[in-house]
């Protein structure tokens, strides 16, 4: 059976809303589909109707096809319909179904309220213009044409109807040829210009009345501030018709900020801002503006010159943003009821491939199992969004909201009959079982990922995948690449991986043959497999193999490496602190952590002199070895030392050819990103290195990090005699800072931050000398310590705390230490470096 025989889409969703000429419409508000979301947004429009909110400027924002227009198209209806309308009654009943307070809220205000639409199409005129042909047009719908408010326009066109009516033809036939000279239009369609409130043409006419009166200034007495005229209009409407006010819905008001880049709208920002406050105050009658963005305000300023980001800001503070955002959920539900399916013949043939369908998207549940629980999801996505692959279910409100504009978005994908859509797969299917997989979606949307105005992100994905796309023939392999292109576009690699798994899942293909098209891609060098994180991700196409250039160098140049340099340059060990130690004595000691080969460490003569070249309390090395005969010499090294300041952490495994050879590439890559010469050959190739460098890069930190993990079964922590096995971080600390504790007994405590650290300010470096010299001298016995002074306060911390100055204290070691040093310089020349060490 076909699909055609009992899928067909929702011809209600086929065409976006125009305000203008959807207004009303029985069909269009017919079709509208409350969900959660927009019911709350159009809730809170209707409580503004019957109370004193203040939120009567508002930016709805929202995706291109979340339904904004629709909403507001449903929000005029009720606003300004009938409770007599049976549409408008039918639609109270759909909003009782999924919330019955507003269903309520909506008929009283169906009932009891009445307001004006006035709807603003920008399309890069004078916004006054704009405002004012609503305003008309909206009065002329009402049947209220005799309030229309008389302007300056009106003024002119009078004043053209009085020539016209005059005796002497001579006067008319002036303006004619007046007219036709200034602007290229006959006299009547110069008229028709002023009466769509055309700024130009006015000026235009005020020039020829000046011309025909000899050089009086036509000076009508009439008013044209649009913002005056709403509000006296709106008076009138509630005064003499019962109204309770106007409501503005500005459509498209991001093209109207976009424009702010190119032109000089001063004029019509205060417009703006004037309707705003003007609505901000409104209580009785009441004036409401909603204006339709499809990104916060704040994004499109981001993007205006900063000469005119001053008057947006302001504007900006003077409405409420109003997100149109649907929940997960919310998209899956608007996705089936596009896809409309004859009941019958359709569980006829879902039962009757029941089997191969649960195959086919078992295990794509885990991308629903935080929205649906496992048989909701086989009713809600499986069935209810048949023939969309869960996949394809799953990214397609995703893309829709990154890329779609007016003309292509998740409706129009789903219901029109255009090249690619989904209308378009259902007539072609000849009654096999096919799903509508990702590289579909990318077909349909591929148009709109090359326009980078929209989204730079899903521009450079299209780059990527189109150039490949170029040059590769094989079926399957263009659709492994059109579905990462889309993988990358959704950009949820947590949940849609790019990966082979990921891939397999997403075509009705074998796994063998997607296995041989990704191993035939990643050996074209089109794609690149990252060890690391097992993903696929898309090389700039090259015309030089820079692949084949690394391995080459690395042969050639870097067969063998500084195995410990080459691991430091990619990790930075950094230091590991006694903490309990520092805290009780007050100071900062540290082991360095350090990379090591087993022929380096050995070529030490004494623990000693690796911790002075490392200048630390104490080293913790992870050592290097390429043969396990190794070990035994190291070991023995530890052993002869007998210094447990001196720690080697030792991988169960050695460095094989494989990691040795990854080594090799690395510097290999460094070497090449710093040819120029190399690099001049072709554009992608820097991109290439970039890409290949950093795979090695990932491959090697994940080597390193898993080999020395010393909480962790791959390596063993020794410390002379005693070896260690799943040693937290906080057990290391503890037994560095038992070490530090058997050999830094006597350090001083010196519990003053003045003091004691590395840098000290010039008054404490100043006292700090004053008492040295009082050490020297003996005067120090004479010294009175308490006072206030800094020389006082850093005395009694470095000296009468630590009871340097008792006899019997154990500090006369150090003092004792001092002495002797003293003594031996009077024979020989001593560095202090050798009495501070």
């Amino acid at each position: 059976m076909k699909y055609a025989e009992f899928i067909n889409g929702n011809d209600n969703f086929q065409y976006s809303i125009n305000l203008n000429y959807d207004l009303m419409n029985d069909d269009k508000i017919d079709c509208y589909i409350p969900t959660k979301k927009s019911i709350e947004i159009l809730n809170d429009y209707l409580l503004n109707t019957v109370s004193d909110n203040k939120d009567n400027a508002t930016v709805l924002v929202g995706p291109y096809g979340k339904g904004k227009s629709h909403l507001l198209l449903i929000l005029i209806a009720i606003l300004y319909g009938s409770d007599k309308n049976k549409t408008l009654n039918k639609l109270v009943d759909k909003i009782k179904v999924i919330d019955k307070k507003a269903g309520e809220l909506t008929k009283e205000v169906l009932k009891n309220k009445k307001y004006l639409p006035l709807i603003i199409n920008f399309n890069s005129r004078d916004l006054n213009q704009a405002f004012l042909i609503a305003l008309k047009n909206a009065l002329l719908l009402a049947g209220l044409e005799g309030i229309l408010p008389n302007t300056y326009f009106n003024s002119a066109i009078d004043t053209i109807n009085n020539w016209e009516d005059h005796p002497n033809k001579q006067m008319i036939n002036m303006v004619e040829k007046l007219v036709q000279d200034k602007c290229g239009l006959t006299l009547k369609k110069f008229v028709d210009t002023l009466k769509s409130y055309n700024e130009d043409n006015y000026k235009i006419f005020t020039d020829i009345f000046k011309e025909i009166t000899l050089g009086i200034e036509f000076n009508p007495m009439t008013n044209s501030d649009i913002v005056k005229l709403i509000e006296e209009t709106n008076l009138k409407l509630c005064e003499k018709y019962n109204y309770d006010g106007i409501i503005i819905v500005f459509d498209e008001f991001s093209k109207f900020i976009e424009s702010s880049e190119t032109i000089n709208n001063s004029k019509d920002l205060k417009v703006i801002q004037d309707i705003a406050e003007l609505s901000s105050r409104s209580k009785v009658p009441k004036l409401q503006i909603v204006c339709i963005t499809h990104k916060p305000i704040d994004e499109y300023i981001a993007q205006i010159p900063k000469n005119k980001i001053d008057g947006w800001r302001t504007i900006e503070g003077r409405f409420t943003e109003k997100l149109f955002i649907a929940s997960a959920q919310q998209n899956y539900e608007l996705i089936a009821n596009a896809i409309i399916k004859r009941r019958n013949k359709f569980s006829q043939y879902f039962n009757e491939n029941k089997d191969r369908l649960n195959e086919l998207t078992n295990e794509c549940y885990r991308l629903f199992n935080a929205v649906y629980k496992s048989e909701d999801y086989c009713k809600d996505i499986v069935k209810n969004c048949f023939p969309l692959h869960p996949y394809t279910t799953y990214s397609l409100p995703i893309v829709s909201e990154k890329v779609a504009q007016n003309e292509r978005t998740l409706f129009t994908y789903l219901s029109k009959n255009e090249h690619n859509s989904l209308i378009e797969f259902i007539n072609e299917n000849n009654g096999e079982l096919e799903l509508v997989t990702l590289d579909k979606l990318y077909d349909y949307f591929e148009g709109l990922l090359k326009k980078d105005i929209y989204n730079k992100s899903a521009y450079n994905v299209w780059v990527q995948a189109n150039t490949a796309l170029k040059i590769v023939y094989s079926e399957l392999e263009r659709k492994i690449i059109k579905v990462l292109g889309i993988i990358y576009v959704v950009n949820q690699s947590d949940i849609l991986t790019p990966n082979e798994y990921t891939i397999k899942h997403s075509l009705q293909e074998s796994d063998k043959e997607i296995d041989s098209a990704i191993e035939a891609l990643i050996q074209s060098g089109i794609l690149l497999l990252r060890k690391g994180s097992e993903t696929l991700d898309f090389l700039p196409i090259s015309s030089v193999n820079v692949r084949k250039k690394i391995d080459d160098v690395a042969e050639a140049n870097f067969k063998q490496v500084k195995y410990s340099k080459v691991h430091s340059e990619i990790i930075d060990l950094g230091f590991t602190l006694p903490k309990k130690y520092n805290y009780n004595y007050k100071i900062t000691r540290f082991f360095r952590k350090i990379f090591m080969t087993s022929d380096e460490l050995i070529a030490y003569s004494s623990a000693q002199q690796v911790i002075d070249d490392y200048r630390s309390d104490g080293v913790i090395i992870n050592l290097i070895y390429t043969n396990t005969d190794e070990i035994y010499e190291v070991k023995k090294w530890i052993n002869e030392k007998n210094d447990k300041r001196i720690i080697v952490v030792i991988p169960n495994k050695e460095l094989d050819n494989d990691t040795s050879n990854l080594l090799s590439q690395y510097e290999a890559a460094k070497f090449l990103k710093e040819d120029e010469e190399f690099l001049k050959e072709d554009k992608a190739i820097n991109t290439q290195l970039e890409l290949l460098g950093e795979d090695i890069e990932n491959k090697l930190v994940e080597y390193i990090v898993n080999s020395y993990d010393i909480d962790s079964e791959n390596c063993t922590l020794n410390i002379v005699k005693n070896q260690y096995k799943f040693i937290n971080s906080v057990k290391l600390s503890g037994i560095l800072s038992d070490i530090c504790q058997e050999y830094f007994y006597n350090t001083p405590i010196i519990n003053n931050e003045l003091i004691n650290k590395n840098t000290i300010s010039t008054p404490i470096s100043k006292a700090r000398d004053l008492i040295i010299n009082m050490l020297l001298t003996n005067s120090y016995k004479d010294f009175d310590y308490n006072k206030n002074s800094a020389e006082c306060t850093l005395f009694r911390a470095t000296i009468v705390n630590l009871g340097l100055l008792d006899e019997n204290n154990n500090g006369n070691l150090i003092i004792n230490e001092i002495k002797n040093y003293v003594n031996q310089s009077e024979t020989n020349e001593l560095s202090f470096n050798t009495l501070y060490d």
